[in-house]
């Protein structure tokens, strides 16, 4: 595989579109390796995520290939880049640290952390004289016309 360099953050230029702007399709393959080591290349931090290297974070993702959204899976990447969803994804390591398990994050108080949120909006509600109508029937205009 040759090294890969700043331009690789603009592939999709030169593969996707030709002269008469007509699209190309790519492999899903290609398009996970975009997502991966492509991205990490992008963001400036290829020497520390973007593929399993030694030396690298310890970055991933269990994805439960026996849900029924994936199921039967005959090809490993048109499965993740075409059908898996976050739903689907049982283990996530960060930095070689498990904080997703059998689909539950782990570390958070949900209970908590829904209280603080709940709190945050009613205070942010109540600042600009906002009631919530779950059943509205259309959305209010983010500004108001003067």
């Amino acid at each position: 595989m040759k090294p890969l360099t700043a331009p690789t953050c603009f592939m999709h230029k030169p593969h996707c579109c030709d002269s008469a702007h007509s699209l190309t399709t790519l492999p899903a393959a290609q398009l996970l390796k975009s997502a991966t080591v492509d991205g990490a290349v992008c963001a400036g931090l290829q020497d520390k995520i973007g593929s399993l290297t030694p030396g690298k974070q310890a970055d991933l993702i269990l994805i439960n290939a026996a849900d029924l959204n994936l199921y039967p899976n005959g090809n490993a990447f048109g499965t993740v880049v075409h059908a898996a969803e976050r739903s689907n994804i049982d283990t996530v390591m960060i930095g070689g640290r498990i904080v997703k398990q059998n689909g539950k994050v782990l570390g958070v108080d949900s209970e908590r952390l829904r209280a603080a949120i709940d709190e945050s909006r009613a205070h942010l509600f109540a600042a600009v004289g906002f009631e919530p109508d779950i059943f509205a029937q259309k959305l209010l205009p983010l500004v108001q016309a003067v």
